[in-house]
């Protein structure tokens, strides 16, 4: 009888013992879910008239990109330039730039809150507008913004010289946004032309349309490594500062 009683005792600490493992699992399963437990956010697109825009930002790999970076579950639709609804988030959110994302749901949610920050999103009657990333359309103008023209000025006969195509590698890295380069050489009608007009003493160089002022601070850096023409084209003159193999005019 002893060791039956034994036995017993032996067997319900055992039994509880499961239970408990079987309790804290359960309990650390749950605790997961609930810490992973993703944002609910909805995303409205608000796109630019057809075809004036082709080349705006992508607002489908933004929210491509908040989705892989910050785990949540999402629903997205795309509202037409003249749709009413388009319309009245225009007038209601003063959207001057298209296109443009109307956030909501789990906006407060700390998974995200950094990505509002990170697109310059502004919150205004519990929703999230983003519409300031270039290129965009935009409305009061009817003009596209932020899509940068420019010219490559080169010396044929410095077979020394750094490529000027870094130049615009530079640029990709700031996420600038090129429309088309024109490449000339000084020693060319048109090149000869850059060189007096902009006063052009070393090159390779660099001359950007004054679309790039509506990149943020751009403007205001580029009086370390250049000028601003008269006409707004921005001129690179601190050639030496990129490379040291370059040709004095």
């Amino acid at each position: 009888m002893p060791y039956l009683k034994t036995q017993i005792v032996l067997g319900l600490l055992v039994f509880l013992a499961v239970l408990y493992g079987v309790n804290i699992f359960l309990t650390q399963k749950l605790s997961g879910v609930l810490i992973d437990k993703p944002a609910k956010i909805s995303f409205a697109i608000l796109l630019p008239p057809p075809d004036k825009c082709a080349d705006c930002f992508d607002a489908e790999s933004i929210i491509k990109m908040i989705d892989t970076a910050h785990n949540i579950k999402y629903t997205s639709q795309r509202l037409a330039y003249n749709s009413p609804l388009s319309s009245k988030y225009i007038d209601t959110y003063g959207i001057e730039n298209l296109p443009a994302l109307i956030v909501s749901g789990d906006i407060d949610n700390k998974k995200v809150t950094a990505a509002w920050t990170a697109l310059a999103g502004r919150k205004k009657n519990q929703r999230v507008v983003i519409a300031s990333q270039l290129p965009y359309y935009n409305i009061a103008s009817s003009q596209v913004k932020g899509i940068v023209s420019t010219v490559l000025l080169t010396d044929d006969t410095c077979a020394d010289c750094f490529d000027a195509n870094e130049y615009l590698t530079a640029l990709a890295r700031f996420n600038i946004v090129l429309n088309d380069t024109a490449v000339y050489d000084i020693a060319s009608d048109s090149g000869a032309e850059l060189v007096q007009k902009y006063d052009i003493t070393r090159v390779p160089t660099l001359i950007l349309s004054p679309d790039v002022a509506d990149y943020e601070g751009f403007a205001s850096s580029w009086s370390e490594v250049g000028t601003i023409a008269p006409d707004g084209w921005f001129v690179f003159r601190e050639v030496q500062k990129l490379s040291s193999q370059y040709q004095e005019i």
